[in-house]
């Protein structure tokens, strides 16, 4: 049970402040004992908890505290919501809704919507403490008066599977339509002339490839959900990389108008790992850029040595704003729209849980983004030595 009182300048958004013993006492004791709302909250099959002014659980419905595994609230009481389920910045400043992050939790404003007696519905993207785990929730929050005091009833609802599924069927039905159209197009042109066939066929080639590319990116990212890859350790050249990904991207359709090229001063480093993740990670990142990027701009992509370790490093002249930033590495957040948010969660993803790297950004106007990851030079097995 949280007890302490927190200084209110120990926040960077929401206020840090949290009840005494004697108060979640009472507001436990309070709902626990009102029999009617017990009943009718324990019948409701989502997850539903109630908030005190300072945002902390004195009570939990039944399927919430199933699918958490406890037997009463005592354990849970005082926390909340992000230190209940884990989110990774649920242990900086004071606590759930006191980072800079917190800003961008549809949790916390939907909470802080219902303090000023307005019923809200926000949908919340979170990353675990553990970096291995990320979830999106619906949440409801309604308020409610008892005892003289305003309360928030806190519903939230798992929606990781319907946004998962959306993002896939966009892909699909959107991403890899496009470059089959483009395919087919080239074949009815050349149907049964070989001159043009010769012409054509580079392009041909192109286009399949990366058809093949964006079936594997969605591939790849599955099984990663599922932990279900087991990266290679292997030789693996980063200068090879960087040209896989500039002959890739250089003429894709997503280049049209814009250039890429490869810093000069990139070298030709030898490090172990799954060169198709590492090549799968990059090429989101230049992918990334290029459709950030505006006409005429430049897109560069190169490589150095970063203390012990190789930095791929992929630069547009785009500055991306603060309440971006934000939101950066979330599954199913995006800047192009609905249906899209899968590259940065997937190259974060792929390269901290599976290739012992860390991937990183920086963004300031006039010098424009900059997105790093960095691998390890050798490896023991699948692990960093």
């Amino acid at each position: 049970m949280v007890t302490a009182k927190s200084s209110f300048s120990d926040t960077k958004f929401a206020s840090p402040e949290k009840a005494s013993d004697d108060e979640l006492k009472f507001e436990v004791e309070t709902f626990c004992s009102d029999g009617l709302l017990k009943a009718i909250l324990d019948a409701v099959p989502d997850f539903t908890l109630i908030l005190n002014k300072y945002r902390q659980i004195v009570f939990a419905n039944q399927a919430m505290l199933d699918y958490l595994g406890k037997k009463d609230i005592l354990k849970i009481v005082g926390l909340r919501p992000g230190e209940l389920l884990g989110c990774s910045h649920a242990k900086e400043v004071s606590g759930c809704g006191t980072t800079e992050f917190c800003r961008a939790c549809g949790s916390v404003m939907a909470i802080l919507k219902s303090q000023n007696n307005v019923k809200d519905v926000q949908e919340c993207a979170m990353a675990s403490c553990d970096g291995g785990k990320a979830f999106n929730f619906r949440i409801w929050t309604t308020p409610y008066e008892c005892a003289g005091a305003l309360y928030t009833i806190y519903t939230i609802r798992d929606i990781a599977d319907e946004k998962f599924r959306a993002l896939l069927e966009h892909v699909f039905f959107h991403d890899l339509t496009n470059t089959s159209s483009g395919i087919y197009g080239l074949l009815s042109m050349v149907d049964g002339d070989t001159e043009k066939f010769k012409e054509y066929s580079g392009v041909l080639l192109k286009l399949s490839q990366q058809l093949l590319e964006e079936i594997g990116a969605q591939r790849d990212l599955v099984m990663a959900e599922n932990n279900e890859i087991v990266p290679l350790n292997e030789p693996t050249s980063a200068m090879q990389i960087l040209k896989d990904i500039f002959d890739l991207y250089s003429n894709n359709p997503v280049a049209e108008n814009k250039k890429l090229i490869l810093d000069r001063n990139s070298v030709d480093i030898a490090f172990n790992s799954d060169k198709r993740l590492v090549r799968r990670v990059i090429g989101n990142m230049a992918k990334n850029a290029l459709e950030a990027s505006g006409n005429g701009d430049t897109v560069t992509i190169g490589n150095c040595i970063f203390e012990d370790k190789v930095r791929f490093f992929v630069n547009n002249p785009i500055y991306i704003s603060r309440e971006i930033q934000l939101n950066m590495f979330k599954r199913s957040f995006s800047t192009k729209g609905a249906g899209r948010g899968l590259g940065t969660y997937s190259m974060k993803l792929l390269t901290e849980k599976f290739l012992g790297g860390t991937v990183s950004f920086v963004s300031e106007p006039g010098k424009g983004t900059t997105f790093y990851a960095d691998y390890p030079l050798k490896v023991t097995g699948n692990k960093k030595q």
